[in-house]
């Protein structure tokens, strides 16, 4: 009798399948850094981050193991880098092969793997922050999404925080999921959440930041107008 098989491998192909056309860098197009929407919606999630971090006793990043869960290229940890986090302490994992090998030339002192986020390759209580960025709402799967969670829990130190951002104002699609505040407390049920919701809506943040950067922080002032939930999450006692 062989192996038995993998409980999530149609949801795992289907993930493969739908992003398998996703650029593995964010040079370029509407994307570019550069770009004032892009610029705006960088600057203020990491704004808003650094506040919540220190809201939760992380004072800095430096000498922190950190772990990305759906690391894609390595964007987003790289701009941990500019936060003070080091290289040689960091870790990703992704399941698309192009995307780990664009993330190690960009990070080539991290520790990046490919794989799902849902057998993850490391040991319990090995990292003081967990890092997942819009990975959940790409996932269709309930039970996967728990699976994830789970395993961002295990490896997860007592002390360590897991750093949330995902879409809840998005129609779903079959490739997208909206991951509501009741949802992210049912997948880390018990936890102390501090949620805040960011990042301007598509058709806002496309226009305004060009315009007026002081009108554009004002409208992220107001919940109805983003799009995004940024959180700190600090497992129960």
């Amino acid at each position: 009798m062989g192996p038995p098989s993998e409980p999530f491998a149609s949801e795992l192909d289907r993930a493969r399948h739908a992003y398998a056309g996703v650029a593995t860098t964010s040079g370029g197009g509407i994307y570019d850094p550069v770009r004032a929407t892009s610029l705006f919606r960088l600057q203020e999630r990491e704004w808003a981050l650094a506040a919540l971090l220190r809201r939760a006793g992380v004072e800095t990043l430096s000498g922190l193991d950190i772990l990305e869960v759906g690391c894609g290229s390595g964007g987003a940890l790289r701009r941990f880098v500019a936060l003070g986090a080091e290289p040689a302490r960091m870790a990703g994992i992704d399941l698309m092969e192009a995307r780990i090998e664009a993330a190690r030339e960009l990070l080539p002192q991290a520790d990046f793997h490919v794989g799902s986020a849902h057998q993850l390759p490391f040991r319990d209580a090995s990292f003081d922050v967990v890092l997942q960025a819009t990975l959940f709402s790409s996932v269709v799967e309930p039970g996967l999404q728990m699976a994830i969670a789970t395993e961002m829990l295990r490896v997860l130190r007592p002390s360590g925080v897991v750093v949330w951002y995902d879409m809840h104002r998005v129609a779903p699609s079959s490739n997208i999921v909206p991951m509501g505040a009741d949802r992210i407390h049912e997948l880390f049920r018990g936890a102390r959440i501090e949620l805040r919701p960011v990042t301007l809506r598509w058709w806002l943040g496309q226009r305004v930041p060009r315009v007026s950067r002081a009108i554009a922080l004002a409208l992220q002032q107001l919940p109805i107008c983003c799009s995004h939930y940024l959180a700190v999450i600090r497992p129960g006692a």
